[in-house]
């Protein structure tokens, strides 16, 4: 349902986007479950305010594009868990 409730959400907050310019489902989907982990409910009360935190981490103008996944990758290069790039490619 939560889900279900932040697409919706989501799409209407971003409809005027052009697809280029809108984040990744897979950036969105992270941001979201790194502020639902992080602080639900102790920070945020309600599911809307889970996605508008989440759209405005996303869509901040002063961050570099794909803020939250180099967040993660300094995230896990920060706790030792280095990404073996070679076996991705």
């Amino acid at each position: 349902m939560l889900a279900g409730y932040f697409v919706s959400v989501f799409n209407a907050n971003t409809s005027s986007l052009s697809e280029i310019n809108r984040p990744s489902k897979y950036l969105i989907l992270l941001t979201f479950a790194m502020y639902y982990s992080d602080g639900f409910p102790k920070v945020f009360k309600c599911e809307n305010e889970l996605v508008k935190a989440t759209l405005m981490y996303l869509d901040d103008p002063d961050a570099p594009d794909g803020v939250a996944f180099i967040r993660w990758l300094a995230v896990q290069d920060f706790i030792g868990d280095k990404i073996n790039w070679q076996d991705m490619i």
